[in-house]
């Protein structure tokens, strides 16, 4: 009976057919691809080398993460139906340059202004004069607060 030979040294890659299948079924999923690498058994740093000798392989990979984000994209679009905010993210993302939160610049001025707040009145009289204006400007602006209309 013929014995084989028992390989010598380190082996080439345990990055097998079926292993590079599971990493990119967990990657399709929208795991990190280096997680998904841990999940599966691998070092990260095998699969990156894995990927530079391998091209094939970076192709499924960037297929899996394609497939990821448009599982994504498609769950952020089905619930705009429902709730405006998703396609308001959506439109603050795709298109940011056009629908991005705005930061408003400050002088140095109005810089400081937020940091200590508004300046108090100098007196109590001129702090009573502000009050008396404010409230004024309440009842014009909102004027069924106050009245009790609910019948309660």
């Amino acid at each position: 009976m013929a014995s084989k030979k028992q390989a010598v040294g380190r082996p080439r890659s345990v990055m097998d057919a079926e292993t590079c299948e599971a990493i990119l079924r967990t990657v399709a999923l929208g795991v990190w691809p280096d997680r998904a690498a841990k999940i599966h058994g691998v070092d990260p740093a095998t699969m990156r080398k894995h990927k530079q000798r391998n091209a094939d392989f970076v192709t499924e990979l960037e297929k899996a993460e394609a497939s990821a984000e448009a599982g994504f994209m498609a769950k952020i679009l089905r619930h705009t139906e429902k709730q405006w905010t998703a396609a308001a993210w959506m439109l603050e993302r795709r298109w940011g340059e056009r629908w991005a939160k705005r930061e408003h610049l400050t002088t140095t001025e109005d810089s400081a202004a937020q940091e200590t707040g508004p300046t108090p009145p100098a007196s109590p009289v001129a702090f009573a004069e502000q009050l008396k204006r404010t409230a004024k400007i309440c009842v014009e602006v909102l004027p069924s607060v106050g009245d009790d209309t609910s019948g309660a």
